[in-house]
C-alpha cells in the first residue's frame, strides 16, 4: 500500500478529555442525528421491560435516571407505571417527548438533590458515561432515590474493551470513544459495588439483546458440557467427579444467569433465553435496597 509522503510516521495521538460541556453538546447532537436510532433504550427498551416485568408493576413509582430519548420511560408509562425522569442534556423537542409530557401517569422531571424516593430506579446504560470527577456524587444521587425495600436496576456493557472501541479524529488526532464511554465494568465489580452500598442482589444477567443473538437453553449448555468433558473417563475422572462438575455448572447457570428469571406470558418454561457471555453482552443487575447498613447486605 502506497504511503503518502506528507503523512508523518509517528502521529501525535492524544486522548480527548470529556467534560460536562462536551458531554452535553455531544448528546444533544446525537439526539438530532440518525445515531439516535441506535440508542439502547430505543432498540431494547421493550425487551428490557419484558425481562424485568416482575419489578415493573403497574401503579408503582419509577424513576428513569438518565432517560435519554425517553424510549424506556414511554414503555414504562404504557405498562401503567408512574414515571419520573432525570435527563439534563436531552433535547426534548420530539414527538415521543411530547407524548410523555402529556401522559397522565408522567410524574415530571426529578431533581437529583431532592429527597423523594421511588419504588424502582432504573439507570439504563448510564454508569459507563458518568465522568470520573462526578461518579461518586452521581451514584450517591441514584442510591438516594431508591426507597428502603425498593429496587435499583442497572444495565451496562459487560467488560467492554474501551481501548479497542476508540476512534481517532482525522482533524485533531485525538482518540475518543464513539459513544462517550469512560469506564468498563464487569458483573463481579458491579455486584460488589452494589452490595457495598446496601443492596441485595435479586437478579444478575449477562444478556445479548441483539436481534441475531444465539439462543442458549439449559439443555444445550449441559449438552455442550458433556461433549467437552467426554474425555474425562479416559483421563481417570470418576463419575462422582463428573457429577460434581455438572452440579457446579448448573449452580452457575441458575445463580449467575437466570437468578430471578420469570417466564413471560406465552413463553414455555423450557424455551431458550437469549444469553451470551462476552464483551458484547449487557450486564443487567437488580438489587433490593436493604434496611441493613451499607456493606452488610448479602447476595440472595
Amino acid at each position: 500500500m502506497e504511503r503518502h509522503l506528507d503523512c508523518p510516521v509517528n502521529l501525535p495521538f492524544s486522548n480527548f478529555e470529556w467534560n460536562e460541556h462536551f458531554q452535553t453538546r455531544f448528546w444533544q447532537a446525537v439526539s438530532q442525528s440518525p445515531l439516535d436510532r441506535l440508542a439502547f433504550s430505543r432498540l431494547n427498551g421493550e425487551k428490557l421491560c419484558g425481562l424485568l416485568a416482575q419489578w415493573f408493576i403497574p401503579g408503582s413509582h419509577i424513576l428513569d435516571f438518565g432517560a435519554g430519548g425517553g424510549h424506556l420511560a414511554h414503555a414504562l408509562l404504557n405498562r401503567g407505571c408512574h414515571v419520573a425522569v432525570i435527563e439534563p442534556s436531552q433535547n426534548l423537542k420530539s414527538e415521543l417527548w411530547e407524548s410523555i409530557l402529556a401522559h397522565p401517569l408522567f410524574l415530571g422531571f426529578a431533581n437529583p438533590s431532592q429527597e423523594a424516593a421511588y419504588d424502582v430506579v432504573v439507570a439504563c446504560e448510564v454508569i459507563e458515561h458518568i465522568l470520573p470527577d462526578r461518579y461518586e456524587q452521581v451514584f450517591a444521587h441514584i442510591v438516594q432515590k431508591v426507597r428502603t425495600g425498593g429496587r435499583l436496576i442497572l444495565t451496562t456493557p459487560n467488560s467492554e474493551d474501551i481501548e479497542g472501541a476508540m476512534r481517532i479524529c482525522p482533524s485533531c488526532l485525538q482518540r475518543f470513544h464513539p459513544w462517550q464511554h469512560v469506564r468498563s465494568v464487569n458483573a463481579l465489580q458491579l455486584v460488589e459495588a452494589m452490595v457495598a452500598k446496601g443492596f441485595i442482589q435479586e437478579f444478575l444477567g449477562l444478556i445479548d439483546f441483539s436481534n441475531n443473538a444465539k439462543p442458549l437453553s439449559l439443555g444445550r449448555l449441559v449438552e455442550r458440557f458433556i461433549v467437552t468433558q467426554s474425555t474425562g473417563y479416559e483421563n481417570g475422572k470418576s463419575l462422582e467427579q463428573w457429577g460434581r462438575e455438572l452440579m457446579t455448572l448448573q449452580e452457575k447457570i441458575d445463580g449467575y444467569f437466570l437468578s430471578g428469571w420469570r417466564p413471560r406470558a406465552g413463553r414455555r418454561e423450557n424455551d431458550p433465553v437469549d444469553l451470551r457471555i462476552g464483551d458484547e453482552a449487557t450486564c443487567v443487575f437488580v438489587g433490593r435496597k436493604s434496611t441493613e447498613p451499607p456493606g452488610v447486605g448479602a447476595k440472595t
